[in-house]
């Protein structure tokens, strides 16, 4: 198709209809630059987008019958663009490490979405997710630990 944007795979981007990308893009968080009302020329991509991302843990009570859950992560959104860097700071035990679990499938979610390069990474079967592994790392709180001397 003609005027499609370098790197842009939203679909209104290769008909060129203003109007059905800039609805698109406004859903995935990216952005696009026309020329003359139909070429895109330009398209940032968000690079990971989440929303409302919950992973929450069942719990036992004391009392027969009676279950509780412990919200370990609630409701975290945020957009990454390409090119940046996001750092997840908080207190022992605020849900770093579980949001990035999450992400990288490694516990399922209990709610919310996330997308990576406008693909929505939750619904993806194993096998599907499998080769996004490659681009999708998590670095561990001991860095010292986590990271190759001979890479720094």
């Amino acid at each position: 198709g003609k005027g499609r944007a370098r790197g842009c795979q939203h679909p209104a981007a290769v008909t060129g209809v203003k109007a059905q990308a800039q609805r698109q893009h406004a859903l995935s968080g990216s952005l696009c630059l026309a020329r003359r009302g139909a070429v895109l020329l330009f398209c940032f991509m968000a690079l990971l987008r989440v929303e409302n991302l919950q992973v929450h843990f069942p719990i036992r009570s004391g009392w027969p019958g009676r279950a509780s859950v412990v919200k370990a992560v609630d409701g975290v959104s945020f957009t990454l663009e390409e090119g940046r860097t996001l750092g997840l700071v908080g207190e022992s035990g605020s849900g770093k490490s579980t949001v990035s679990r999450a992400l990288l499938k490694l516990i399922r979610p209990t709610g919310g979405s996330a997308w990576y390069r406008d693909r929505e990474i939750f619904g993806l079967s194993e096998a599907a997710f499998r080769p996004l592994r490659k681009d999708l790392q998590m670095v561990f709180q001991d860095p010292i630990g986590s990271l190759n001397p001979r890479m720094t």
